[in-house]
């Protein structure tokens, strides 16, 4: 249990530092970062995606009036007054916020390929977002906006605008709760991980959504959001709030805290380590590797149990040696089992020659019936006999005799012909056996070449 628990608190502690290596030490003093211009537009860019997601359909239908109906819903809260346009494919004007533009060629900056991108130039910036369908682009949304404002209000309203189309696309989700299906489309916002805080609540308070994913389906009691609203005066333009209302009652609230870059961020710290380091999305990893280690550990501790695994003792060493002197005596066994085999294969092929030249013999024999092995020799007619039965058939048919005579010839000539026929058949099973007994032989010798293959 000892060594469990120490791979447990070393896994922890390499995990731990590794996080804190790559988050940084910080100190509670204020940053000089610059709000860069790209940062100032992530909310720009996060409302470009909702607005490509809640228009894929009726886009790929080109049905221009249900864009219109939605956009025109849409627009009503924007601030800063961002130029919209909305086109198909072929790049054709469906919707656009100055009238008279509908069906003309889009004539502005275009995107140049299948994912979003934007341009900036003295004046004006234009971001542009495909709208897919089926991974295939069916149109596209661009938004035009002026760089007249400083980088912390084009900051502030493209999170504003994103939060107030955001919360008019779910607000029936949020009223019947589908936390599944509020989640499938905030996470297509691209630029999410720009903020800090993102929490949607129920009129119940229940969180519908929270970057701390663990948070998801509670009750919200008190957290940031207070603090945020206590102190709204001295955060400035770094807190968002949006609430939702469906068929004209409320049904819930966005709320998004953007960090704060321009003049700085204090920065929380619990000695030298940031408190971010201590949050349940980055604390996790330690623990992990702590659970993992641990057990881990036990095994390591427990090596006979581990497959493969063993540990060099003078038993285990005893133990090979003995094995090793097993392998020998198996060798030598099998070296005499081969020279066997062999000795076996040529006596074998030894039968074989004899047996096919007895065959042979007991063929001849058979064909010219003149000559016979010894041990079938009785039983079998002579030439003399041969001569005899011949003389007899003839007198068969001779007129001379009397009829009894005759007749007993006949019987005579007849025995001796079936007994003739009998060691014709004598003989021929007696060559059929012996060709059984080379086949056998034949295949003895096979499986025994066969098995001095294996040795070899």
């Amino acid at each position: 249990m000892v060594k469990r628990i120490l791979f447990g608190i070393l896994g922890f502690l390499i995990s731990f530092f590794t996080l804190f290596f790559f988050i940084g030490p910080a100190a509670p003093s204020k940053s000089d970062k610059e709000l860069s211009y790209e940062y100032a537009i992530s909310g720009w860019l996060s409302l470009g995606d909702v607005l490509s997601f809640k228009l894929a359909e009726p886009v790929s239908l080109n049905d221009d009036i249900f864009i219109s109906i939605l956009m025109e819903e849409f627009v009503v809260d924007i601030i800063n007054k961002p130029r919209i346009s909305v086109t198909n494919n072929s790049h054709i004007i469906l919707w656009d916020t100055k009238s008279g533009n509908k069906g003309k060629k889009y004539q502005d900056w275009k995107i140049s390929s299948d994912g979003q991108e934007y341009i900036l130039t003295d004046s004006n910036s234009v971001i542009s977002t495909p709208i897919k369908v089926g991974g295939q682009n069916v149109g596209y949304v661009y938004i035009r906006l002026r760089n007249a404002s400083s980088n912390e209000d084009i900051l502030f309203a493209g999170w504003k605008n994103y939060s107030s189309i955001l919360g008019y696309s779910i607000r029936e989700d949020i009223s019947s709760k589908n936390i599944s299906n509020i989640s499938r489309i905030v996470r297509r916002t691209s630029e999410i991980n720009a903020l800090s805080e993102f929490t949607i609540l129920a009129l119940d308070k229940t969180i519908l959504f929270d970057m701390e994913r663990t948070d998801i389906g509670k009750n919200y009691i008190k957290g940031w959001i207070d603090e945020a609203q206590a102190d709204r005066e001295n955060i400035g333009k770094t807190y968002v709030f949006t609430p939702v209302d469906f068929q004209g009652g409320k049904t819930g609230e966005i709320h998004l805290s953007i960090p704060e870059i321009s003049g700085g961020e204090e920065v929380k710290v619990i000695g030298i380590f940031p408190i971010e380091l201590f949050r349940i999305r980055n604390i996790i990893y330690p623990i992990i590797s702590f659970i993992f280690l641990f057990i881990i550990g036990g095994f390591v501790s427990r090596p006979s149990t581990v497959p493969g695994v063993k540990r060099i003792t003078k038993v285990s060493i005893q133990k090979k040696s003995a094995k090793l002197d097993e392998l020998e005596r198996d060798m030598e066994r099998l070296r005499y089992e081969r020279e066997k085999l062999v000795s076996d294969i040529a006596e074998r092929q030894k039968e074989k020659k004899e047996l096919e030249s007895e065959i042979k013999t007991l063929a001849e024999a058979q064909e010219s019936k003149e000559y016979l092995p010894e041990e079938i020799a009785e039983g079998t007619a002579s030439t003399s006999e041969i001569a005899e039965e011949k003389l007899l058939f003839e007198k068969l048919f001779e007129d001379e005799g009397t009829p009894a005579e005759k007749s007993k010839e006949e019987i005579e000539l007849t025995q001796r012909i079936v007994s003739k026929r009998r060691e014709e058949i004598a003989i021929s099973a007696k060559v059929e056996a012996r060709r059984k007994e080379l086949i056998e032989l034949q295949k003895n010798i096979d499986e025994a070449r066969r098995k001095l293959e294996k040795f070899e």
